[in-house]
């Protein structure tokens, strides 16, 4: 039960440092036609979900190595002892390579075809959050390493080749994952007794406005071209204006707030066994779903639907609007740590070491 209880604790900081990434549910994903197609044995703990591009699934397991399997034949294509003691969270998937960053300030690329170096760089601090990818722009918030600089930076790095755009030193010890949002990048800080959210414009890194008025340290960022929401430690939801920073309304969660996304004018929310649905302009209740089991792994979505894995894995599907039950598929794989979508096929990880592939293709 301990050890139970550890796992599920780890998959919990994953999905809170994975907050502001969301994996989009393809129109013609039906889980109740899903069949599985293939299923591979790592041989090792994998606690991290997997990331899915193209015709390739990349898994990262507990004693870090890296395997890249192929999506339809479930045949492994490489597999790698990676280089540097990786940050938890910090695989992430480019439109050729996967990304990592290391401990010393490492982040490197491998091609995700072959796993040889695409390219790697040193940064003045440590990468740990997962890095963001937003239109072929990696946003790396790094807190201060010891040979390195003394406040938080956010790097902006070109996917491909690794090459620095642009960067912004904070005030602050600590940052959060960056969230992105029309042409504004934000992050907050995440030290004890600084609750700083800072507006950057994504495209030259340069502050737009900083807002000094939140309280307690802020866990993580959401945001769309007109709002941006903040949640901290003491369980405080805030939402502001885009344009200004100025605070628009207030909220106490009830439950930890593990998951948001902002989708249309609804602000979704995701705790350990609940999903809520808040209207963005007022911050009011509009809807509410209790899990019968934890959630594993952040909510995928579409305009209309949201998918989620639960620690019984079963997949289960809920409308945006109402929060409704729409659908559900009980996989019966035991200890899930995590699930990926790439077209009607999902991939979803488990403790053991196991990793399945489905197919809803009817």
């Amino acid at each position: 039960m301990k050890n139970k209880s550890i796992i599920i604790f780890i998959i919990l900081l994953l999905i809170i440092s994975s907050t502001g990434c969301t994996p989009q549910i393809p129109a013609s994903l039906n889980i109740e036609s899903l069949r599985e197609i293939w299923r591979y044995d790592a041989q090792q703990s994998i606690l991290q979900p997997p990331v899915s591009i193209h015709e390739i699934v990349t898994v990262i397991t507990a004693e870090q190595t890296l395997i890249t399997l192929d999506t339809i034949s479930g045949e492994e294509k490489w597999r790698l002892d990676t280089p540097a003691q990786l940050w938890p969270g910090s695989l992430t998937t480019t439109l050729d390579a996967v990304t990592l960053a290391g401990q010393g300030g490492r982040v490197f690329a491998l091609s995700q075809k072959r796993g040889i170096p695409e390219w790697e760089i040193s940064i003045g601090g440590e990468a740990r959050t997962a890095p963001l990818l937003d239109r072929y722009i990696l946003f790396v918030s790094a807190a201060p390493s010891e040979n390195g600089v003394q406040n938080a930076i956010v790097y902006a790095l070109n996917a491909a080749t690794g090459a620095g755009l642009w960067e912004f030193e904070s005030r602050s010890a600590s940052l959060t994952r960056a969230a992105r949002g029309g042409d504004l990048l934000y992050v907050g800080s995440s030290a004890p007794g600084d609750a700083t959210l800072y507006a950057l414009s994504a495209a030259e890194g340069v502050q737009q406005w900083a807002n000094q008025t939140l309280e307690g340290a802020l866990t993580s960022v959401t945001a769309s071209a007109e709002s941006v929401v903040v949640y901290n430690t003491d369980h405080h939801l805030v939402a502001l204006d885009a344009a200004t920073g100025e605070i628009q309304w207030q909220a106490q969660s009830e439950e930890p707030i593990i998951w948001m996304h902002i989708e249309g004018d609804l602000l979704l929310l995701a705790a350990e066994n609940q999903l809520m649905g808040w209207r963005i302009d007022d911050g009011s209740p509009q809807w509410q779903a209790d899990l019968d089991y934890p959630l594993i792994t952040p909510p995928s979505l579409d305009a209309t639907r949201l998918l989620i894995l639960l620690e019984n894995g079963e997949l289960q599907t809920y409308a945006v609007s109402t929060g409704e039950l729409e659908s559900s598929f009980q996989s019966s794989i035991a200890a899930p740590t995590g699930m990926t979508i790439n077209g009607n096929r999902v991939f979803i990880v488990n403790q053991q070491g196991q990793i399945f592939a489905f197919d809803s293709n009817e």
